[in-house]
């Protein structure tokens, strides 16, 4: 018996990951490159230089979301903006805040989580200090936002 997810085509996602360790990017870009859905991979070192592009790219107009990417991956303990504030930035802005940002941080404290949440988090991502954890965390999180989560910005289906 096969379903409907296994009879249709899965296309990538435009994704950014913002951390301000280039080694992290690094790897987390690897895994992404090394997974069965390919997707389209843009990396930031600091949240101010990603807020600054994602503002610029919407433009303030509705019409320029295709620039904008589908998902957001955001380390919480970065300088300067940190990514709870670089959140909270994100879902301020009318433009920006339909944009799913998944807290991906090596953070265990508890009051992150809960704050995450509650600024507009879709998810809380806790690093694997392990490649190939990570890979499989990545390979588990492509399958939900690619086969199972219907984001809104989905573009390919139409209501009638």
């Amino acid at each position: 018996m096969t379903t409907d997810t296994e009879n249709t085509q899965h296309t990538g996602l435009n994704i950014l990951i913002i951390d301000d360790h280039a080694s992290d990017l690094k790897i987390t870009a690897r895994a992404f490159e090394k997974a069965a859905v390919k997707n389209s991979v843009e990396s930031c070192l600091s949240a101010e230089t990603a807020l600054q592009m994602l503002i610029e790219r919407s433009g303030g107009l509705e019409e320029n979301e295709d620039r904008l990417p589908d998902l957001i991956l955001a380390d919480i303990k970065m300088p300067r903006m940190d990514g709870i504030e670089f959140l909270e930035q994100i879902k301020n802005n009318a433009f920006l805040k339909q944009i799913p940002v998944i807290m991906f941080t090596s953070s265990k404290n508890k009051q992150d989580v809960k704050r995450s949440y509650r600024l507009g988090a879709s998810g809380f991502i806790q690093k694997p200090v392990e490649y190939d954890v990570l890979a499989g965390y990545i390979e588990v999180f492509n399958r939900y936002w690619t086969q199972l989560n219907q984001l809104q910005r989905d573009r390919s289906c139409s209501t009638k």
